[in-house]
């Protein structure tokens, strides 16, 4: 019998599983604990169909693992079960958010302050198992210093230079032979990595990859954009570049949705 009855409490036996003790489910005083309910979630989850099912604790819950892993053990789930854990988030200057403390910032409060798109993408900039520092104020920075704003700003540049030309491209094997400059050979290299990048965060859930390459992109675009005269009295070079300029604004579309990001053609 796994339930057992101690000290006026409702004990579950996981020890057998692979958990260093036992846990109460109901107290003496009849009120369930916490991981009844963690119990009750999960086996939802179970019989909802799902065949893969991933965890994301705070670094404070660490000591919690195994019993949870003992208890999808007892449930029967023949699934994929993970449990990543996440490390702190501090503001700037390395106050800790808190609950206990009331040092704490609701997820609501922050989209209010900051936006959407800012909460999202500073979040994904760091890997689960490094703590964040949350810089408000560089968050709401509309420059060049705000790497989201940096970003954006790549594609709506692209939108704007589409709006400019008001052509289609040339499908021509000519476009390879005029690119030349080491920018645009740059930029090609940032291009061809996308599918191996979605593929590693797929794996290895490393999603800081995905903003972090975002960033790079936008660089390498507009280093590209800067020293090399996209739009010029030449047809075909101004075909090319297009070409490679409409390349980059597909790929960056694609890293934003991807990150749940808005992809602006105005800024």
């Amino acid at each position: 019998n796994l339930i057992y009855e101690k000290e006026g409490a409702f004990w579950i036996k996981i020890s057998n599983f692979g958990a260093p003790k036992d846990e109460v489910l109901i107290r003496k005083d009849k009120t369930p604990t916490y991981f009844l309910s963690d119990i009750a979630y999960h086996k939802d989850k179970i019989d909802r169909g799902f065949k893969k099912i991933i965890d994301i604790w705070g670094a404070d819950h660490q000591g919690h693992v195994k019993r949870m892993e003992a208890i999808m053990k007892i449930l029967g789930f023949e699934g994929e079960f993970e449990i990543l854990i996440s490390q702190i988030v501090t503001l700037k200057g390395g106050e800790k958010l808190s609950k206990r403390k009331g040092k704490i910032i609701l997820l609501e409060e922050l989209v209010d302050e900051i936006g959407l798109d800012a909460t999202r993408f500073f979040y994904l900039t760091r890997s689960l198992d490094k703590p964040l520092e949350f810089d408000f104020e560089l968050a709401k920075e509309k420059s060049q210093r705000n790497p989201l704003f940096y970003t954006q700003y790549a594609f709506a540049r692209i939108c704007s230079l589409e709006r400019k030309w008001g052509k289609k491209i040339k499908a021509t094997k000519r476009i390879l032979d005029l690119i030349s400059h080491p920018l645009e050979f740059e930029l090609i290299k940032q291009l061809i990595q996308l599918p191996d990048l979605v593929e590693e965060v797929a794996k290895n859930y490393q999603i800081q990859l995905l903003p972090n390459y975002a960033q790079k992109l936008a660089q390498s675009f507009h280093h590209f954009y800067e020293q090399c005269q996209i739009i010029s009295s030449d047809s075909n070079l101004t075909n090319a570049r297009m070409a490679l300029a409409l390349a980059t604004k597909i790929v960056l579309k694609k890293v934003f949705d991807l990150m749940g990001v808005f992809a602006p053609e105005k800024m």
